[in-house]
């Protein structure tokens, strides 16, 4: 969960107001054109004419290199880095960001250049690259301090708290997350930024065992899930709160939560797979199998859809506890293998360490003792 749309739209705006004022009025009618064209952009991409977007950002981006205008340029090569962003074109949003950053450095462009490292930080986190991604959220932390803006320091915040989080540094990206939380209830009334923060809040409370801690922030998200544009954000505060209500037994309420979730229909393919791949898990624990795999099986086609790996291991590990459990050994040793390998492609060696021990079990089962004295050597080697 992010807040970074909150603020490139803000940041956006103010530069856009103010760009076409400098270099003395230098082509000003046509400079005001161009930032009037990436505002249009702006507008256009929000309200879902994807298409109308790209013309503008285009036209805004061929009056600036035909002027030689190297901030109008800069800041269109910015826009167009988000829509393919959001559009998971991840190769062309990552030059879009590092041309639009040269542009920026260039022109000592201090919000230009906060701005794309604020999102070559967050590009670089879903990448799997977390030294990159580090070294972007900081940079662009730096400059926002440096700016006084809060709401931005804020933002860089979260995303530092996030990237902190999936690297298993739940403690440190708490009190990170905690410093940006603050910042926003003391200066800014912003719900959808205060709710994204506290789901991060949660799933690092979960992260650690605290699942009293992290069903207090959910909820207390949820109340405030009104503001949420994105319908990917309130499906995952859903998800999160069925995985704490099922860790305390209650089933019944935490199904009732997978199902809001996928209720969510606009919400991404990985969200809809991690709550068909939730409610899978909760039928297999009350003993519905049939459903249980039926539930996994869709979960695994929708995150082979959004290439979520971490998402296809999942749904491979929970196919494998449900074939286990129906004692049908082979089925289940080839979804673990599958589950194993993925988890090794995310670098998660708790989850790798436990689906060896699993395969060792099976390994013994099948009269595999080989097998099985290596899978648990090197699932010792990975704790």
């Amino acid at each position: 969960m992010y807040v970074h749309n909150l603020v490139a739209t803000t940041l956006v705006v103010l530069a856009f107001a103010s760009a076409a004022a400098q270099d003395g009025g230098r082509n000003s009618g046509s400079r005001t054109d161009a930032f009037q064209k990436l505002r249009q952009a702006r507008a256009a991409t929000l309200a879902g004419e994807k298409e109308k977007a790209s013309q503008l950002v285009a036209a805004a981006r061929a009056w600036g290199a035909s002027a030689k205008d190297r901030l109008v340029t800069a800041w269109a090569d910015q826009l167009a880095g988000e829509f393919a962003f959001a559009a998971k074109q991840h190769d062309q949003a990552m030059s879009a960001f590092n041309t639009a950053l040269e542009g920026f450095t260039e022109l000592k462009d201090e919000v230009g250049m906060a701005n794309c490292r604020l999102n070559l930080g967050r590009l670089s986190q879903v990448a799997g690259k977390p030294t990159e991604a580090a070294s972007h959220l900081q940079a662009a932390l730096a400059l926002y301090e440096k700016l006084n803006r809060s709401a931005d320091v804020a933002a860089a915040l979260t995303d530092i708290g996030s990237a902190l989080r999936t690297q298993g540094k739940a403690a440190e990206a708490k009190a990170t997350l905690q410093k940006a939380l603050d910042l926003y209830r003391v200066s800014h009334k912003q719900p959808e930024a205060e709710a994204r923060i506290l789901g991060e809040l949660a799933a690092c409370c979960e992260a650690v065992g605290e699942n009293a801690q992290a069903l207090q922030h959910v909820q207390t998200a949820l109340a405030l899930a009104g503001g949420l544009k994105d319908a990917s954000d309130r499906a995952w505060l859903y998800n999160a709160l069925g995985r704490l209500q099922q860790k305390g037994g209650n089933l019944d309420e935490a199904a009732k939560n997978y199902r809001s979730a996928l209720q969510e229909t606009t919400s991404s393919a990985a969200e809809r797979a991690a709550a068909h791949n939730n409610l899978g898990a909760l039928l297999h624990e009350q003993g519905k199998s049939s459903e249980a795999l039926t539930e996994i099986k869709r979960a695994l086609e929708l995150a082979t859809q959004a290439a979520d790996v971490a998402g296809q291991s999942r749904a491979h590990y929970n196919l494998a506890v449900v074939y286990e459990a129906q004692s049908q050994e082979t089925p289940a040793i080839e979804a673990y293998e599958k589950a194993l390998a993925l988890r090794r492609q995310t670098r998660d060696k708790s989850g790798a360490a436990r689906i060896l021990n699993n395969l060792a079990l099976l390994y013994d089962a099948q009269g595999k003792p080989e097998r099985a004295k290596t899978a648990r050597e090197e699932a010792e080697k990975l704790r």
